[in-house]
């Protein structure tokens, strides 16, 4: 993968580097979580996941819904920005996180 600019603070999101990565978080449903099995292969866990990135200098999140198959959508405490910063609206309170 690779880095992101952040729209907030014009930092970076690393999504490659050493292992593990301490900026990377893996996220599952309730219900994709309950129906993984005792053992599962690493990469099917992985591929599962919604993939989030934080940005190192301000800490806004970039979310990747898809898996990585697409721009992520950046969340800040109160601000939200589209896929690829489209659509910046760092002057209003972010809308609920949905999909």
């Amino acid at each position: 993968m690779a880095k992101y600019r952040c729209p907030f603070c014009e930092g970076f999101a690393h999504t490659s580097g050493g292992l593990p990565n301490p900026n990377e978080f893996l996220v599952w449903t309730a219900k994709q979580w309950d129906e993984v099995p005792d053992q599962v292969p690493s990469d099917r866990l992985l591929a599962e996941a919604t993939l989030m990135y934080k940005c190192v200098a301000c800490a806004a999140l970039a979310i990747f819904w898809r898996g990585g198959r697409s721009d992520p959508t950046w969340y800040s405490p109160l601000r939200q920005v589209g896929p690829s910063g489209s659509g910046n609206d760092s002057d209003r309170a972010a809308a609920p996180l949905t999909r």
